[in-house]
């Protein structure tokens, strides 16, 4: 197994996981049978997976600007929490802009946040040889408030288990999953829709995260 690549942009993430999961296989002709985790097999993925992480988180930016920030975040194995303490919301600037102007300026604006998301790991033939795949759920939209100096903020971001974006070779569906391998872990950030100052709007927007446990 080659060691995990980093993302050259959010989009890879949607064909990176079923071909990482294909070569760990010495046999093509294998039959995956999927099933449940037991808890055992579920508590050792969360232990192994447990601990700090840095990286970088790459999104879309049709502009002259940075197109990926550095990002921390922490597992927790006792809850199957993952946190980022620092997830910039100029990241969602540009999928702002459907709204309005004024509302990616004050999404771009507005700082750092906090994103908490439950991990859920589910079967692979390879958990044996510590290759873990996992979706995600935020069940509640996370709240971020600041004052501009003159103005007070409110941002609620809320995230989906997938979002339908419309690329120049159609349509194309992106999970909330991601993979670990070896301490190197990657996985897609789905925002659905962003309420900004009591104004909700759709954004569709895919963020990936490439980063190494600590």
């Amino acid at each position: 197994m080659k060691p995990l690549k980093s993302y050259l942009f959010a989009a890879l993430a949607a064909t990176l996981l079923p071909l990482l999961t294909s070569c760990l296989s010495d046999n093509d002709d294998d039959v995956v049978t999927y099933r449940a985790l037991t808890q055992q097999e579920k508590s050792t993925i969360l232990f192994n997976m447990a601990g700090d992480y840095s990286g970088k988180a790459f999104f879309i930016n049709n502009e002259q600007k940075d197109d990926s920030l550095v990002i921390n975040y922490s597992i927790s194995s006792s809850d199957s929490v993952l946190t980022i303490t620092d997830f910039d919301m100029k990241m969602l600037e540009q999928p702002a802009k459907i709204g309005s102007e004024a509302m990616s300026q004050i999404v771009g604006n507005a700082g750092k946040t906090q994103l908490r998301l439950v991990l859920h790991p589910y079967f692979n033939t390879a958990i044996g040889e510590g290759y873990y795949t996992f979706t995600y759920s935020n069940d509640n939209p996370t709240t971020h408030t600041y004052n501009d100096g003159e103005t007070d903020h409110s941002i609620a971001i809320t995230m989906a288990a997938s979002v339908d974006i419309n690329l120049s070779e159609g349509i194309r569906r992106y999970y909330s999953m991601g993979e670990y391998y070896k301490k190197k872990m990657q996985m897609n950030l789905v925002f659905k829709s962003l309420m900004v100052d009591g104004q909700q709007f759709s954004i569709n927007a895919i963020v990936g995260v490439s980063a190494t446990q600590l």
